[in-house]
């Protein structure tokens, strides 16, 4: 123009923030001389640490002299040149006890994000859902700003004696992250249940049974497999005329069930006589 062209102009956020991302900045009778064709303004670009989406600011110019506007609005985009923080667990490993209730596990950042980050893991190891935890494979949400996200499961307080069980989770691949050196966490839950007790039950037979089973119990189902050995001694009857002599070792009781039982041969002899007995003894009980 042969003109001095003037011009007002301001910037308004656009997904950038102002303050955090940017200087606000305004100006009244920005000129361009006559003769010229562009003016330049300047915006203040703060450079932060936060691993982010690309940003934008709106840049509105107003009031016109000597000029018309065509164009009221422009973008300025800012190009992101932060790395993806590093994402893992706080630790390794961790143990709670079979009542604990509930287990919390922890996923840290190496540095406050921009954006949202997302932690998928699956869940593996000796304790099993529901009978022992009731965690799934699913994913912890670390907020953007925030270095640490967790997951909470419950722990079953049952009542069988078992070994320590573990819960195991895995981290696969993160979204807005990259995965650090500590990707496995293990959850041991330790068992806080009693040995069971063995006992044999008294047992009354006729002659002519055949067969005695006397039947060995446990105070009450175990998660573990029960052993034991076992013999037959004379009471008042005697082996080989009364009854035969009798024995094992390595019985077991299954883990969850509670009795095995033990047989015995009879003698029907034809003598009448007083009622007889057997002695019959457990012994190197394992896991009982």
């Amino acid at each position: 123009s042969g003109k001095t062209v003037s011009f007002d102009c301001a910037t308004s956020n656009g997904t950038a923030t102002a303050g955090a991302d940017y200087t606000a900045s305004s100006g009244t009778g920005v000129t361009i001389a006559a003769g010229s064709t562009t003016a330049s303004l300047s915006i203040p670009i703060t450079d932060d640490a936060l691993d982010e989406n690309d940003e934008t600011i709106t840049v509105t110019i107003s009031n016109p002299s000597n000029a018309t506007i065509s164009g009221a609005t422009g973008t300025v985009t800012i190009t992101d040149d932060d790395a993806m923080p590093v994402v893992q667990f706080s630790a390794a490993s961790q143990s709670v006890n079979e009542n604990a209730g509930t287990v919390t596990v922890t996923a840290s950042l190496s540095t406050a994000s921009g954006r949202n980050v997302t932690v998928p893991f699956t869940v593996t190891g000796t304790a099993s859902n529901p009978a022992d935890h009731d965690l799934a494979n699913g994913s912890i949400t670390i907020n953007a700003g925030s270095t640490t996200g967790t997951t909470t499961f419950n722990v079953v307080d049952d009542t069988l004696d078992e070994v320590d069980e573990t819960v195991i989770l895995t981290i696969g691949s993160p979204t807005n992250a990259t995965k650090g050196a500590t990707d496995v966490h293990t959850v041991t839950i330790n068992d806080n249940d009693s040995v069971p007790s063995l006992s044999v039950g008294d047992l009354t037979v006729n002659e002519n049974a055949g067969t005695a089973s006397v039947t060995v119990t446990l105070s009450a189902a175990s998660g573990k497999t029960v052993s034991f050995d076992w013999a037959t001694s004379n009471g008042t009857a005697t082996a080989g005329a009364d009854y035969t002599a009798s024995s094992g070792t390595g019985v077991t009781i299954a883990a969850g069930s509670t009795t095995a039982s033990l047989s015995i041969p009879i003698t029907d002899d034809a003598l009448d006589e007083d009622d007889e007995t057997i002695t019959v003894t457990i012994s190197n009980a394992s896991n009982a």
